[in-house]
């Protein structure tokens, strides 16, 4: 797992841990610190320009349910077919068409 992703990761945790009100959220902030130390300075730059955004809509990724997909319209609809049978084309039969 790479620092950001790791860092992501427990950052959500840990926000998860405060709206519960367990105390487990401080631990887990301190994990954080040495972390934040290893990422490099462009990792540092999009965490910083984040601004209101916040990390929990980004994980898990929810998209929205398609709408179902309509059948498109029938091409014979209301047409009557007479019904003639079966028949063998002429050159089956030995005729020229």
């Amino acid at each position: 797992m790479k620092d950001m992703d790791l860092y992501l990761a427990l950052e959500r945790l840990m926000m998860e841990m405060d709206e519960n009100q367990n105390s487990v959220a401080e631990e887990i902030r301190d994990l954080l610190d040495p972390i934040w130390l290893r990422l490099s300075s462009e990792d540092l730059a999009r965490l910083d320009a984040r601004g209101h955004v916040d990390p929990r809509a980004l994980f898990p990724v929810q998209l929205p349910v398609p709408a179902r997909p309509e059948a498109p319209a029938a091409t014979v609809e209301n047409q009557m077919f007479e019904r003639v049978g079966w028949q063998a084309p002429a050159h089956w039969r030995g005729k020229a068409a």
